[in-house]
């Protein structure tokens, strides 16, 4: 089960192979999600602020990072945006050969430092040989990617220290997970009215203190930081649009007043919603091509920009050559 559903994840429309997926993006946000693959990321430029139930890490670029199955993690820029490429790979690509691969936790997840360097330098030219035969898809290139995530899932487990879940574990990371998503799905249906705490424990059957609880541990932030982070996404996607006047923008994302708003803008990003907007406009007419800027993503849930196959592929062959160099 994925934290935001597949219907919703932007990045899971470019399946081509069952229990494969692969992305090129650049990014400024993801919300705090969840999925039963296991997710490389390799950052190809900009710095990724990466925080996971078990782990916080700024990822560099050339850094290749490994975010286990069912974990909640969440990703941010640190200054300029970020591009990544991503792969979900289900345990069921291995089931045959170790069909406890969905109960595997690895205790390691900066590849770039955990492994040697020769083989962390294979490790990269696999992960972008599958990428470009994902993208350009040439004759039999299922195989090719089915046996090169086999080969990189080896690899993990010959040389990453791992730890299995013990039946009852792997269960209650599921409710935990199922709870996760429930608050999430709670925030995105109330986010525009006044929301708390309370609500959602009272639906849980919870105490406020335990929720408080469990979602500061889950996600590492309160729930009114959570929920203001999605108001300020719903903003910045009626900002994105440039239709609506900006006092309806503020109260339609749920914020309270227009000095609050404006006030949550310069702290995020230093600029007034004013001013934001006309560098939002800016940036997406400058930074794509024009076959791309359809591309351009602004969610309650992130703040990505996609590439078609043709971009991704150009984009890991100048990747490959940079590597050869």
């Amino acid at each position: 089960m994925s934290g935001l559903g597949e219907s919703r994840m932007d990045v899971l429309r470019y399946k081509q192979i069952d229990g494969i997926r692969i992305y090129i993006n650049t990014l400024d946000y993801r919300t705090p999600h969840f999925h039963k693959d296991i997710e490389l990321i390799l950052v190809l430029d900009g710095d990724l602020d990466i925080q996971s139930e078990t782990f916080h890490y700024v990822a560099e670029k050339g850094d290749m990072i490994l975010c286990n199955s069912g974990e909640a993690h969440e990703f941010k820029k640190v200054t300029k945006s970020c591009t990544l490429v991503g792969c979900h790979i289900a345990p069921g690509i291995v089931k045959s050969e170790v069909p406890e691969f969905e109960q595997i936790r690895f205790a390691d997840y900066n590849l770039k430092k955990r492994l040697p360097e020769e083989l962390y330098h294979q490790v990269t030219e696999s992960f972008l040989d599958m990428a470009l035969y994902y993208f350009e898809q040439p004759e039999h290139y299922k195989l090719f990617c089915v046996a090169q995530a086999k080969y990189l899932i080896y690899l993990f487990l010959r040389e990453v220290p791992y730890r299995i879940l013990a039946d009852g574990a792997l269960k209650c990371g599921r409710h935990h997970n199922d709870r996760l998503q429930r608050m999430i799905q709670f925030v995105e249906e109330n986010y525009m009215n006044k929301i708390c705490l309370t609500d959602f424990a009272e639906s849980e059957g919870m105490s406020m203190s335990y929720m408080s609880h469990f979602i500061k541990k889950t996600i590492h932030q309160s729930f009114q930081e959570y929920v203001n982070t999605v108001r300020f996404n719903a903003a910045c996607k009626m900002l994105a649009a440039d239709q609506m006047k900006m006092i309806d923008i503020c109260f339609r994302s749920g914020f309270s007043d227009y000095k609050y708003f404006s006030g949550t803008f310069v702290s995020r990003t230093g600029m007034t919603p004013e001013v934001y907007r006309k560098h939002m406009i800016a940036s997406r007419n400058t930074y794509m091509e024009d076959h791309e800027r359809n591309k351009f993503h602004y969610t309650i849930h992130s703040v990505e920009r996609f590439y078609s196959s043709e971009k991704s592929a150009e984009i890991i062959k100048t990747k490959k050559a940079n590597l050869s160099n």
